[in-house]
């Protein structure tokens, strides 16, 4: 449901965001920038629909791929944010659009949600290896 929702948001900026550059629109800047961050959050929920998909059908969450999923998440996240915080400065140096400073607020936080998503990735790597040895001593 939420992806669908997503979608539609995607749909409706794309076209506000057409708009508002072919009219020349000072606030053009930030709807592409809403655009940007809402394409990476519908890249990132796809994302976690099939990590949680996974990890609802899998016996034990603790398997390689539902770490590799997380994993997936979380470099996106941390490469979304990295990316915004150096494309906008300077898209809005470059066009003029006006963004403000929202890329670096926004990327942080991005960049240290992914970071999580990477760590905890990392435990789950770990819960892996212990359930197969538990498994082969078994």
């Amino acid at each position: 449901m939420i992806t669908i929702l997503f979608g539609i948001a995607e749909v409706l900026l794309i076209i506000g965001s057409a708009g508002m550059l072919l009219s020349g629109n000072p606030n053009a800047g930030k709807t592409i920038f809403y655009l940007y961050f809402c394409t990476m959050i519908f890249i990132v929920t796809l994302n976690l629909g099939k990590l949680f998909k996974w990890l609802h059908d899998a016996e034990t969450p603790f398997t390689v791929e539902s770490a590799k999923n997380m994993k997936k998440v979380g470099q996106t996240l941390m490469a979304g944010g990295f990316i915004g915080m150096i494309l906008f400065p300077l898209m809005e140096m470059f066009t003029g659009l006006d963004i403000y400073e929202m890329p670096y607020t926004f990327g942080i936080t991005i960049i240290v949600v992914g970071m999580i998503f990477t760590a905890f990735a990392l435990i789950f790597e770990y819960g892996c290896k212990l359930q197969q040895e538990s498994d082969e001593t078994l």
